[in-house]
């Protein structure tokens, strides 16, 4: 049994009042052929038998020469056995004459042959029904009965009738009847059980639909004996639809050991549909077919242009009578459009068209659409595409490929990156096969653009360049033009890319706005990736001015986007926010998601730093669904990332923790990813992820070692332990201090002032002191200054900034930079006691010790446990407090919240509070749990 657990738990729950002698009811179980009905019935049966039932079953069947009353002549056979006959002998002598005189095998039930009294045959049929019930029931009253009968749609109406009876009031004590019906579109066989049946007070129905994906995974596995793959499991549900006879089918002819499925349709079921399908007349058919080609939906519009219907309403009659045929039916939700009522069914009158007739319909189809009002989606064209390649050598490939592109560009527009590859990729293969060179470097452009934004940059990069060529050497400067236009998010895409946008603005004309748009990737090139910020800006600044001159608003929001990464990198943190504040203000009039997801990004940190926490939460929320609309699954990663070192509660922290657990690093692969995710598991603890997240990151780095994305290793050299790790974060800032990018430049130096501090190098960091002394510092390297001044002997200076620190730290609600300055003033204060009398370590440690278990900030945790220790401070299990540990003790010894609160002298709201504590820190959700907890660990 796979996948119908529920409906036999129905089933259970009917039967219950069976088997306690209330009134029972009827149960109808009704799907297609296959869908597993019989197996279901047969599980109820095996538990009913295993709770005192006695069950019997009866099938009926078509065709001529079934006798009347077959099924519940099957189930007189099994009930009215030695010993039960003769005590009916004794009870029901009458019933068992009038049945024994209608049915020769039971004429050993009685031995009293008197005549009858004669009566019409109304009234005999009658008392013949009447006979049946009374004998089931008599039975019934020694031990509860399921009667199980399969296949009603064939039954005679005698035997409906005796159903019907069955069911009158009062209804049948201690009988449950569970009847099965075909309810196939594969057959076209419908069933509508009387309304005497389906109005009974205890009548229920189910309806066994196909098993979902999981399900017919588990069961096909279980047929063959495998486990497999999840592309075969995928093609077992697309040929099967979750029916557990096709299923079957394919499994009686797997081959062991095999990885793979052939896709064909079960011949059991060919043959059941080609069957029908004889039947069918001419012009229904010819509807069924041109309904096939178009897919297993499909509206009126395009049927009718296809088919050159002119009269309407004749189309409307032969869609009917195709309905009635049961091979399609209207969409209940769609006015105007119809469906296959299997799958299998439109593969079928698909595969059977001679090759030649499919082609024909399928350029009929194209061209037709090709007339339909312009929709302006990427799905119509599409579809369009489709049917030309389909159409094959009848219909015009050309087509295919050009269609192909407009459906690629349609995708791009609406930011579907995986669709619009796809239909590239299309265009430039069916181009290739025919000989069409241009349509083919446009597919390559168009693959190339859609791969960018999927953080696949080097497959990106490879056809951009080879479709910029060609475009070049066919004098397609316009064309050329778009390509140069493509910008990366990584480092290496942008230094790749630097050649072609050079090229490109020897193509463009002075003052145009194909020039400004290449000049905005342009400068974020040459200003972050090589160092050459005064072109840089030149670049960013006539962009943005020819923009404006054109009143191109779109532009200059793109340009905006790229001037908050230039002004982020060169650290003028002024500029930064009103780029940042412009693109926000832009989009009022454009939609520009790339840009508004830079923007969010940058912005919100600046507003941590102003203490406008909820701006900031606002910003990264605006930036995260602006990546999400845009389909941009590298920035989305790099939203989400970023979100940690803004992060001031709990639940940030863990959403972005969860985000790390699931990403996928081969498929969202560029360096600023790695190193993102580099600081991320370090920060929480897990050293070896955070090892492998930096050797990807040197992997994929250009050979000459400078990156950018190098700013986010200063905190490294912070949250590792180990000489391996160590040696590991000392090169990362090595490649940080080799940048040409100043902000960066200054995270190596600070990366390095850090390792300084951790090795107590006093030199190097006077060294870095004096590099670092007047810099403009954002909230996450503030910290390095009062540092430096402690390892350089500066004790009250370092005092009097830790303390101006912290206090900003705290009023703006940065509990992740507090955390760490409140451990290294702690230190300071531990090894200088003298420096603030009435300060005490112990205080801000412990004080810091908080911040960093409840953001999780395991290393730190780590760190001041040792502190805390040399400090002579002894930590209670869980970090329980001394009343938190008094609450647990009363729990443990069955204590109810009132008596906690008489023996401790507090509310029970506070025994409340202290409860939530509790359970939060114990990790668990119940008293009891916490008093085990508490026995194993020895707190009471």
């Amino acid at each position: 049994m796979v996948g119908r657990s529920a409906e036999l738990s129905i089933l259970n729950n009917m039967i219950a009042g069976a088997a306690s002698r209330e009134v029972g009811g009827v149960t109808l179980v009704k799907g297609s052929a296959g869908i597993g009905k019989s197996r279901l019935i047969e599980e109820l049966a095996s538990d009913a038998s295993s709770n005192g039932f006695l069950s019997v079953w009866a099938h009926c069947q078509s065709g001529s020469g079934v006798p009347i009353l077959w099924p519940w002549v099957q189930v007189l056979r099994s009930l009215v056995l030695e010993p039960e006959l003769e005590i009916l002998r004794k009870t029901q002598s009458a019933s068992l004459q009038r049945l024994a005189s209608h049915f020769a095998e039971f004429g050993h039930w009685t031995s009293d042959v008197s005549e009858r009294v004669a009566v019409d045959q109304a009234t005999e049929k009658f008392l013949l029904f009447d006979a049946i019930r009374t004998v089931v029931k008599a039975v019934a009253q020694r031990a509860p009965i399921l009667i199980l009968i399969e296949d009603l749609q064939w039954a005679d109406p005698e035997s409906v009738s005796v159903l019907e009876m069955m069911l009158e009031s009062p209804g049948p004590r201690g009988i449950e009847l569970v009847v099965s019906v075909r309810d196939d579109a594969l057959s076209g066989q419908r069933y509508v059980p009387p309304q005497s049946i389906t109005g009974s007070a205890k009548f229920t129905s189910i309806a066994l639909q196909e098993l979902d994906q999981a399900d017919a995974a588990t069961l096909f596995q279980n047929l063959v004996g495998q486990s497999l793959d999840a592309e075969s499991l995928e093609m077992v549900w697309n040929v099967t639809g979750g029916n557990p006879l096709f299923i079957r089918e394919y499994a009686s002819s797997w081959e062991p050991g095999s990885t793979a499925i052939e896709s064909a349709v079960p011949s059991s079921a060919v043959e059941t549909i080609e069957s029908r399908l004889r039947m069918v007349p001419a012009e229904s058919l010819e509807v069924i077919e041109y309904g096939a080609a178009l897919g297993n939906e499909f509206d009126f519009a395009r049927l009718a242009a296809a088919m050159h219907v002119e009269d309407k309403n004749s189309l409307i009659d032969t869609l009917g009578s195709s309905i009635e045929f049961g091979f399609i039916s209207e969409k209940s939700d769609s006015v105007g459009w119809f469906r296959f009522t299997h799958e299998v069914i439109r593969t079928v009158v698909y595969d059977r068209l001679p090759n030649s007739r499919r082609a024909q319909i399928h350029r009929e189809i194209a061209e037709a659409l090709e007339q339909l009002p312009d929709e302006s989606t990427v799905d119509h064209a599409a579809e369009i595409s489709s049917h030309w390649q389909n159409a094959g050598v009848t219909g015009d490939m050309g087509q295919s490929a050009v269609w192909a592109l407009r459906a690629g560009r349609e995708a791009l527009a609406s930011y579907s990156y995986d669709a619009a590859r796809g239909h590239f990729e299309r265009a430039q293969q069916v181009a290739h096969q025919i000989g069409k060179p241009d349509v083919e470097t446009e597919g390559f452009a168009g693959a190339g653009k859609a791969l960018a934004p999927l953080g696949r940059e080097d497959e990106a990069i490879e056809l951009l360049k080879m479709a910029f060529d060609r475009f070049v050497e066919s004098g397609a400067s316009d064309r050329a033009i778009q390509v140069a236009q493509v910008s990366f998010t990584g480092a290496r895409g942008q230094i790749a890319m630097a050649p072609i946008y050079e090229r490109a603005l020897g193509l463009v004309t002075s003052g145009s706005l194909d020039e400004a748009s290449i000049q905005a990737p342009l400068a974020r090139a040459v200003a972050v990736e090589l160092g050459d910020y005064k072109r840089g800006r030149s670049l960013l600044g006539a962009a943005i001015r020819t923009a404006r001159k054109q009143d191109d608003r779109g532009l200059e929001s793109l340009a905006a986007g790229y001037g908050v990464q230039v002004a982020a990198f060169s650290a003028e943190w002024t500029e930064c926010v009103a780029f940042c504040e412009r693109v926000l203000e832009l989009q009022t009039d454009v939609d520009d998601p790339y840009s508004v997801s830079t923007a969010g990004m940058l912005l919100a940190v600046m507003r941590v730093r102003d203490g406008r926490h909820q701006e900031s939460d606002a910003l990264i929320n605006l930036a995260r669904k602006s990546a999400e609309r845009s389909g941009n699954r590298l920035r989305l990663v790099s939203c989400d990332l970023f979100e940690l070192r803004i992060a001031h509660s709990r639940a940030q922290w863990d959403r972005v923790k969860d985000v790390i657990s699931k990403t996928n690093l081969d498929e969202t692969g560029t360096e600023r990813v790695h190193a993102m995710m580099a600081l991320c598991h370090y920060s929480v603890g897990d050293e070896e992820a955070g090892a492998d997240s930096l050797q990807r990151f040197f992997a994929m780095i250009p050979d000459t070692k400078e990156s950018p994305d190098a700013q986010y290793f200063p905190l490294l050299a912070r949250s590792t332990g180990s000489d391996e790790h160590i040696a590991i974060v000392k090169d990362a800032a090595a490649i940080a201090e080799r940048s040409r990018a100043e902000y960066v430049r200054r995270r190596g130096a600070i990366a390095k002032a850090w390792m300084a501090i951790e090795e107590g190098d006093v030199s190097t960091g006077k060294d870095a002191f004096e590099v670092l002394e007047f810099a403009e510092l954002l909230h996450d390297e503030a910290t390095v200054l009062p540092a430096l001044r402690h390892l350089c002997g500066d004790i009250e200076g370092a005092s009097i900034e830790f303390e101006q620190l912290i206090a900003e730290f705290h009023e703006n609600g940065i509990f992740f930079y507090e955390a760490w300055a409140r451990y290294d003033y702690s230190r300071l204060l531990a090894e200088n006691p003298d420096v603030r009398p009435k300060l005490s370590a112990q205080k801000y440690a412990s004080e810091a010790r908080a911040y960093a278990l409840g953001i999780g900030l395991t290393p730190l945790v780590g760190r001041l446990d040792e502190l805390l220790e040399s400090l002579g401070v002894t930590r209670t299990p869980f970090d329980l407090t001394r009343r938190e540990i008094d609450v647990l003790t009363l729990v443990a010894q069955g204590s109810t919240n009132k008596e906690i609160a008489e023996s401790l002298f507090v509310s029970p709201h506070t025994v409340n509070r202290h409860l939530g504590n509790l359970f939060n820190k114990l990790g668990v959700s119940s008293r009891a749990a916490a008093t085990d907890l508490a026995h194993q660990r020895g707190i009471v």
